[in-house]
């Protein structure tokens, strides 16, 4: 997904609005959460490695995995949407790393 582009997730497990919550069995109906994407980048670095004591054997093997970084801009459900004011603000109040 490109930098600064407009997610819409409809795979939504449980929303709160504060008093009341609401879960899904397994997914809520009708529930979405709209996100944009700040940034692309990898993991670090997970080694493999592989040994056979007293043959010779190894074998050693590299992994990043990509992951991208996103902001939460508003959380729908129902008639209720809770949209989150970022205005004002030069950093983002909540990040999560997703992998792609």
């Amino acid at each position: 997904t490109e930098t600064g582009a407009t997610l819409d997730l409809k795979e939504v497990l449980m929303v709160s609005n504060g008093d009341q919550v609401h879960f899904g069995n397994p997914l809520l109906e009708g529930a979405s959460v709209e996100a944009k994407v700040l940034e692309n980048k990898k993991a670090k670095k997970v080694i493999v490695f592989k040994k056979h004591k007293r043959k010779g054997y190894k074998r050693r093997k590299g992994h990043r995995q990509e992951l991208s970084i996103i902001q939460i801009e508003a959380i729908r459900y129902g008639s209720v949407s809770a949209i989150k004011d970022t205005e004002g603000s030069s950093e983002p109040d909540f990040e999560e790393e997703v992998e792609d």
